[in-house]
């Protein structure tokens, strides 16, 4: 697909919300970190406003989940069951997939300033398919 790398989850939705069938680039295990953006933002409202005393670091990472292209058609489809999928791995893609983060540990969020995600990867589909009718 164009654009990001990692874009290939925003144009499933995208052809899922059109009713077009579309091609993962990578394996159905081939996941990456995700977060969505009410717990993005939600986490640095939070951070803005904790108590500096509590703040062990001035740079943190978030982190929600790492869903598997395969858990991303299968949340798509709970939501669009006649949406239509296939898996057609991109050796590039996959390659520098496999050597990213997968979990960004954010240990010292959620011990400094009680950083914890509310969404899950269900939530997020939903929202993604509400913001596209």
């Amino acid at each position: 697909p164009p654009a990001a790398l990692t874009a290939y989850a925003s144009h499933a939705y995208v052809a899922a919300a059109k009713g077009e069938p579309f091609v993962f680039p990578v394996s159905p295990d081939i996941g990456m970190s995700t977060i969505y953006i009410e717990d993005l933002v939600e986490g640095f409202v939070q951070l803005a406003y904790a108590d500096r005393g509590q703040l062990s670091r001035h740079a943190y990472n978030l982190h929600a989940f790492c869903p598997s292209a395969q858990e991303i058609a299968d949340s798509i489809v709970k939501l669009k069951p006649d949406f239509q999928y296939s898996f057609e791995p991109d050796s590039v893609v996959e390659s520098l997939l496999k050597t990213a983060a997968k979990v960004f540990l954010d240990g010292s969020a959620r011990q400094d300033w009680g950083w914890n995600p509310i969404s899950d990867l269900d939530d997020c589909s939903k929202a993604i398919f509400k913001l596209m009718e």
